[in-house]
């Protein structure tokens, strides 16, 4: 009887070489690793769950850095010398248009004056700001080229008109006086 045994314990530990038998440990096999196999595809699953959960709270994160970074940005102010130099822009910019009407409009304060302060107002009125130091440092740039490129001929031409309508009014009070 022992004889028999160890037979069919050698039988199960040794490879058979019949078809049967590789079949019958592989079921074996298979049937032990099943569970295994089974309880890593449920952990797997768990972490590509937990793994989308971190992945949509971090793109959430992202966003609101990068709001706050974005508000950070528009509250920092220009400087007062990058204050200085868009008044100076603005007021070379009107001298230049009112040169452009080859009259020596250029040279009239109160003409030059009116139309930096129409200028003014459209730089202003583009980022909803009451006075030039609100302006948010990083739009720096983009305003000075708003102010190289403005050319409202409406504008220029209202301001001419003034101008000559003062001169005409100089010269009549120069002609009564005299």
């Amino acid at each position: 009887m022992l004889a028999n045994n160890n037979e069919s314990l050698n039988d199960a530990l040794i490879p058979a070489e019949k078809p049967g038998r590789d079949v019958c440990i592989q079921d074996l096999i298979q049937q032990s690793l099943d569970p295994v196999f089974a309880a890593f595809r449920q952990m797997i699953g768990q972490n590509n769950e937990m793994l989308s959960q971190i992945a949509g709270s971090m793109t959430a994160q992202s966003d609101r850095m990068n709001a706050l970074e974005k508000l950070i940005r528009l509250s920092i102010p220009v400087t007062p010398a990058q204050v200085r130099y868009i008044n100076n822009q603005i007021r070379h910019r009107a001298r230049e248009l009112l040169a452009k009407k080859e009259a020596g409009y250029e040279d009239d304060q109160k003409a030059v004056a009116s139309l930096g302060r129409m200028i003014r107002k459209t730089v202003l009125v583009r980022y909803g700001i009451t006075a030039l130091n609100e302006l948010p440092k990083c739009e720096y740039s983009v305003v000075i080229s708003q102010i190289e490129i403005y050319n409202d001929a409406l504008a220029v031409r209202d301001i001419v008109k003034e101008v000559r309508k003062r001169a005409e009014e100089a010269k009549e009070k120069t002609g009564a006086g005299t």
